[in-house]
Formats: C-alpha cells, structure tokens, sequence
C-alpha cells in the first residue's frame, strides 16, 4: 500500500488498518469481476472518508498465473495532479 503523507495531513478521518484489512479480506472468495469489486471499495472509502480525491491501485493475484492491476480515481483535483505528474 502506498500512502501519501501529505494527503493524509490534509484528512479529518482514517481508517484504522486492522479494520482496512478485515474489509478487504470480506472480498476474498467474492465471485464479481475485478472491475466491479476495485469500484465498489473506492465507493465504500469516500463514503467513509469524505475525501477530496482518493486513488486506489488493486493488484489482484488470483489462480491460474492471471494477474490483473485496476486503477481507479476519484476527484477532479487527483486526476489533474495525476496527469500532470506523468507529462
């Protein structure tokens, strides 16, 4: 997991890890698409955080040597300073 120190500042709300991890061990044997799984975590962070931009990066490791990666964001302001910083 990597974390932005400065947006982590910026926020009036965490999340305590050991919560974060038994949240996500809850999609362990979930059978949905990654996509829809990747969007539903980010849904369920904002709405716990309140946040002004929020990234997730999910790397699902799954059987069979088929590894997929989802990017998703949320903010207008992450999303131009993403752009900008890849340029």
């Amino acid at each position: 997991v990597d974390i932005d120190e400065d947006a982590v500042k910026l926020s009036k709300k965490n999340i305590e890890l050991k919560s974060l991890k038994a949240y996500f061990w809850t999609y362990r044997d979930e059978g949905a698409f990654h996509e829809a799984v990747t969007n539903q975590i980010l849904k369920d962070l904002v709405s716990a955080v309140s946040p002004r931009g929020m990234q997730i990066v999910a790397k699902w490791n799954v059987r069979g040597g088929i590894y997929t990666t989802v990017e998703i964001s949320y903010g207008k302001e992450l999303l131009i300073r993403r752009q900008h910083d890849q340029s």
